[in-house]
């Protein structure tokens, strides 16, 4: 049988039951990232127990990041060092209102 296979639903034990039952070379379980946060953590360890790994797939939800990590960076730092909002839009380039919304936001490790 399957050494992988991917589930689209959560997974109970039922249904871990009957994959190990299916497929006894199971090494790798992928279920879409939205359902492994749903999957119990008891599951989980329970499975890795007998050798079987569960891991997320794809990329997360929402749309994709438009500023990096180093712009939302320097954002703030500016913003540190006392320069305006108005400032910081005309040196980085990025509209007032997103400046107001990444500084307003914190920025810690949040997405935009």
């Amino acid at each position: 049988m399957s050494e992988e296979v991917y589930v689209a639903r959560r997974i109970s034990r039922t249904l871990a039951a009957r994959l190990l039952q299916e497929h006894p070379d199971l090494k790798r379980i992928l279920v879409p990232r939205s359902l492994y946060e749903q999957t119990s953590k008891r599951i989980i360890a329970a499975l890795r127990k007998v050798g079987v790994e569960v891991l997320p797939t794809g990329r997360g939800r929402g749309r994709p990041r438009k500023y990096g990590d180093d712009v939302v960076a320097k954002v703030m730092e500016m913003k540190k060092r006392g320069a305006t909002v108005r400032e910081i839009a005309e040196k980085t380039g990025i509209p007032v209102r997103t400046v107001y919304y990444i500084l307003r936001q914190g920025y810690k490790g949040k997405r935009l």
